[in-house]
């Protein structure tokens, strides 16, 4: 069973001459397969961080002091934000790696 706009074609039932539920039918279908894509992404190395630098770090920063008493919520999670994406600027800096996505199988 094939869609309409894929007709198998050079079809052969083995064994020849024989016509059974249990033949084997090899044929071939017109697939176009696509390149296999290279897709280049940002990552961070994380698993290079030394985890006590990374404890040290986050320690003295800004998020470990108490807040002030006037800081609404809004404030706070832009400190929170700022802070982490300063620390894995530091720590763990974006690279750009190349990675090839592999095609499906027809």
């Amino acid at each position: 069973m094939t869609p309409a706009h894929l007709q198998p074609v050079n079809v052969d039932v083995e064994p020849a001459g024989m016509l059974s539920d249990h033949s084997l039918i090899v044929c071939r279908l017109p697939l176009d397969v696509e390149p296999v894509l290279v897709a280049e992404k940002l990552v961070r190395g994380w698993l290079r961080v030394n985890r006590a630098e990374l404890l040290r770090v986050l320690e003295d920063s800004e998020l470990c002091c108490p807040p002030a008493d006037d800081a609404d919520v809004d404030q706070l999670f832009t400190t929170y934000d700022t802070v982490l994406r300063d620390v894995a600027d530091h720590l763990a800096p974006l690279h750009s790696v190349r990675r090839q996505r592999g095609r499906l199988s027809p």
